[in-house]
């Protein structure tokens, strides 16, 4: 039997929030439901056809417990029919959707699926589902937190606290100037942030950084926390949507050609 092709549609996201930001004061679900709604309206397509919904989320707990992939659909007002699933596979789970999303529709099994991801960390921690860990596992490994394993990295690779601040702060004046120019726009979801009555609509990124200045609480390691792009909502906080299907649509991109941006 040949494989069917597996064709990104479309793409859209979410802007990405900062802690405690403008999406902090939304859930995950509704925020998700909102790019689910948009990115279907702006093809054309029937939530009735989507055949399955497979979204990225690592902290599953609270507001983002019972089975979010399944939960998000039904928020946004689709038919029950509609099938989802959560895929927790730690910061690559929203890119793991899409490998699942497009093995089901290499294999026939699937026509259109939705995949993509959200996380809240203004709303849901990040480790507040976590649990103790096997002995057997600490025994062979040292289970540090990420800020360590940076300084670690840079140990092995010497790299310099400055090289580091001169990458991390091209990389913020790339966003910056992206953000100017307009780049984001046609991937970017306006979201609604309060009251759909009288709301405020959120469209674009937060956390970027003009300037970095030293974190004295860690002035001694190579690796700093203010060069990060920030924790909060999107997934921080934020929420990023693909559309995949088999055949019919003029695709963006193909899945099988272009891995890297599935």
């Amino acid at each position: 039997m040949p494989r069917s092709d597996a064709l990104i549609v479309d793409a859209v996201r979410s802007p990405i929030g900062k802690k405690n930001g403008t999406l902090s004061s939304i859930r995950g679900d509704e925020l998700a439901a909102q790019v689910l709604n948009a990115l279907l309206s702006r093809n054309g397509v029937d939530p009735a056809d989507i055949e399955d919904v497979q979204l990225g989320c690592v902290t599953q707990i609270g507001e983002q417990g019972w089975n979010i992939g399944r939960m998000v659909p039904m928020v946004a007002g689709w038919p029950e029919t509609v099938a989802g699933t959560t895929v927790d596979r730690q910061c690559g789970s929203s890119m793991q959707t899409s490998f699942n999303a497009a093995s089901a529709i290499w294999s026939g099994q699937l026509d259109l699926v939705v995949s993509g991801g959200v996380e809240m960390m203004s709303r849901v921690p990040m480790g507040s589902n976590g649990g103790d860990l096997s002995d057997k596992l600490l025994d062979r490994w040292q289970i540090v937190p990420q800020g360590i394993s940076a300084d670690g990295i840079a140990d092995r690779w010497n790299l310099s606290r400055e090289e580091l601040d001169a990458f991390s702060l091209e990389s913020h004046r790339r966003a910056v100037s992206a953000i100017d120019e307009g780049r984001f726009e046609n991937e970017i979801v306006p979201v609604e942030v309060q009251n759909p009555h009288v709301g405020t609509l959120f469209a674009v990124d937060e956390g970027h950084r003009g300037q970095l200045e030293p974190d004295l609480r860690r002035s001694r390691g190579r690796s700093d926390r203010q060069r990060a792009q920030g924790v909060g909502a999107r997934a921080r906080a934020a929420c990023k949507i693909r559309l995949l299907r088999a055949r019919g649509r003029r695709p963006r991109v193909d899945a099988a050609r272009q891995p890297g941006r599935v």
